[in-house]
C-alpha cells in the first residue's frame, strides 16, 4: 500500500522495455529480419524447434552478461554470435550468413518504438522537477536508442545491466540507480515484471507495476494499467 507523506521529494527509477520502449516487431529477440534472412537460405522449421533454438541462443547472452560491456560494437559481435547460434540450431547449412544480415538490418534502423504514454509521462516528470534514471537489463545500444527517438533529453542517467555486469533484481543495480537520482526523500520505481516490484518494495523503494495487456494482477503489488496513471499515484502520496 502507498503511504501519504506531506512535502515529500521524490524520484523516479523506470524500467525501460515494457515500459518506455517496445520493439516495433513486437518481439525482442531473434531480431526482426530473422526469418527474412533464414527464409533466403530455405531454411523452414516448426515452431518448437524455433523455441528450442531461442533457448540456445539465451545461454550465451547469460554467459555474456557475466561480464561488462560498454561498447556498442562487441554488442553488435555478440548478436552475431547469437543470431548464429539459433540458425545452427534450426539447421542452416549457412548460419553465419544469415546472423550477418539480420544484425545488418538491425543496425540500420531504431528498432524500438516508444509507448504513446512514454513522452507525455516523461514531459511532465520533468516539469514537475522529478529527476528520472533508468534502470534497464539491456545493452549499450539502449542508449543510441533513446537519442534517436529523443527520450535521452528526458532522463538523468541511466543503469543498464549489461554494462553493469548484474541484472534486476541484484540490489547492487537499484542501489546505483537510486544514487543517481540524488538527495530525495522518495524513489519510485515502475517495472511491468513483478519480480523486480517486490525486489524494490524489500530495498525500500516505493514500487509500482505497470502490468502489461492481457497479464494477470499480482497481489500485494500497486498496479496501474497505463503509465499516465503513475501521475495521480504520485500526488496521492506528495498529499
Amino acid at each position: 500500500m502507498l503511504i501519504a507523506v506531506a512535502n515529500k521529494t521524490s524520484g523516479m527509477i523506470l524500467d525501460s522495455g515494457g515500459v518506455l520502449i517496445r520493439p516495433t516487431s513486437r518481439r525482442w529477440f531473434p531480431f526482426d529480419g530473422f526469418e527474412e534472412a533464414a527464409a533466403g537460405q530455405g531454411l523452414q522449421w516448426e515452431a518448437a524447434a524455433f523455441e528450442a533454438a531461442l533457448g540456445v541462443g539465451v545461454q550465451l547472452l547469460d554467459y555474456e552478461h557475466r561480464t561488462p560491456m560498454t561498447r556498442v560494437d562487441a554488442e553488435v559481435d555478440l548478436w552475431i554470435r547469437y543470431h548464429e547460434i539459433v540458425a545452427t540450431e534450426l539447421g542452416c547449412d549457412a548460419p553465419a550468413e544469415v546472423a550477418r544480415e539480420t544484425v545488418t538490418r538491425w543496425r540500420t534502423r531504431t528498432p524500438v518504438e516508444p509507448f504513446e504514454w512514454t513522452v507525455p509521462v516523461l514531459s511532465s516528470l520533468r516539469a514537475r522537477g522529478i529527476t528520472v534514471v533508468v534502470l534497464s537489463d539491456a545493452w549499450p545500444s539502449l542508449r543510441d536508442w533513446y537519442v534517436d527517438l529523443g527520450l535521452d533529453a528526458y532522463v538523468h542517467a541511466m543503469v543498464i545491466s549489461a554494462e553493469e555486469a548484474m541484472s534486476k533484481p541484484d540490489e547492487r543495480v537499484f542501489a546505483k540507480a537510486r544514487a543517481l537520482l540524488g538527495d530525495v526523500d522518495q524513489a519510485f520505481f515502475v517495472d511491468d515484471w513483478p519480480g523486480n516490484v517486490e525486489a524494490a518494495n524489500a530495498l525500500g523503494l516505493t514500487g509500482i507495476r505497470l502490468r502489461p495487456q492481457g497479464s494477470t494482477s499480482h497481489p500485494g503489488l500497486v498496479e496501474i494499467d497505463d503509465l499516465r496513471d503513475l501521475l495521480d499515484l504520485m500526488d496521492r502520496t506528495r498529499a
